[in-house]
């Protein structure tokens, strides 16, 4: 319901005056000459990230893997976080899931796209699975928040950086106005708005965390505000906020990363 609100409201919000406010706001500055990228991938998933892990280091890009939630792990997840970002549906899947051991799960995983898997049990992975794909961005978004870096730059394992990847994405942080939230060097489903400048284009709504780039602000709203108590995927929850114009979005145009087949390893989550 939250969902298709923030659609409705979407038409309510005034785009073209927030765009001028932030055309003629200061930009964002920051001292760090290069940034450090924050790939999420799981521990054993080697193959998959292989191609996002190259294009780095080609670049000589600084990087590091963070660790992905494996909804398939036992213990996967903290009470305190099922408490606080999981809706009602979403913890009663949860909870179901929580008493299958992880043979089961894999099994079930393996069986996801065939009728012999009961319809429940498959709409409860599902819930698992996604979950657990949420909490590897909230990890991480409150990683950034416990050091005192201005913003993290966060790709998933199936993600690739254009050429020039470190200075045009360097060049379009400081072009964005001081209070931005979210920067999306890939996105799908847009709902694009006027450029704020150069190749940086207002981003009113969207889907896809594919890579981006996220400031203390945005991690802020996202984590206290946003993904409290969500039934949605992460990239639609946090995408209600952008269109209901309560955060401040943009993307580049044309996009800084792209996606990598990677039809020869299945994703960590079963329903892509």
């Amino acid at each position: 319901m939250n969902y298709l609100l923030a659609m409705r409201q979407m038409s309510l919000v005034d785009w073209q005056c927030k765009l001028n406010e932030s055309r003629s706001s200061s930009n964002f500055e920051f001292d760090l000459p290069r940034v450090h990228v924050h790939v999420i991938s799981l521990a054993r998933s080697f193959e998959r990230r292989r191609a996002c892990v190259e294009a780095l280091q080609i670049q000589n890009i600084s990087y590091e893997i963070f660790s992905a939630v494996d909804g398939l792990d036992d213990g996967a997840f903290h009470e305190r976080e099922i408490a606080r970002y999981a809706g009602k549906k979403k913890r009663a899947a949860l909870h179901r899931t929580s008493m299958m051991r992880r043979d089961e799960l894999e099994s079930a995983r393996s069986h996801y796209d065939t009728a012999s898997l009961p319809e429940e049990v498959r709409n409860d992975l599902h819930e698992r699975l996604r979950f657990g794909c949420s909490m590897s961005h909230v990890r991480l978004w409150m990683r950034l928040l416990s050091t005192n870096l201005p913003f993290f730059v966060i790709l998933e394992d199936d993600a690739r950086v254009v050429p020039n990847f470190q200075r045009r994405i360097v060049d379009a942080l400081r072009q964005l106005p001081k209070d931005w939230d979210l920067f999306y060097a890939f996105a799908c489903d847009i709902r694009p708005g006027e450029y704020l400048r150069g190749n940086i284009r207002q981003f009113r709504g969207g889907a896809c965390t594919l890579g981006y780039a996220i400031s203390r602000k945005g991690a802020e709203h996202l984590l206290f505000d946003a993904a409290i108590g969500s039934e949605l995927p992460v990239d639609k929850m946090m995408n209600v906020p952008v269109s209901r114009g309560r955060m401040l979005a943009f993307y580049a145009d044309p996009f800084l990363v792209e996606r990598v087949d990677n039809a020869h390893e299945q994703s960590t989550l079963a329903y892509l």
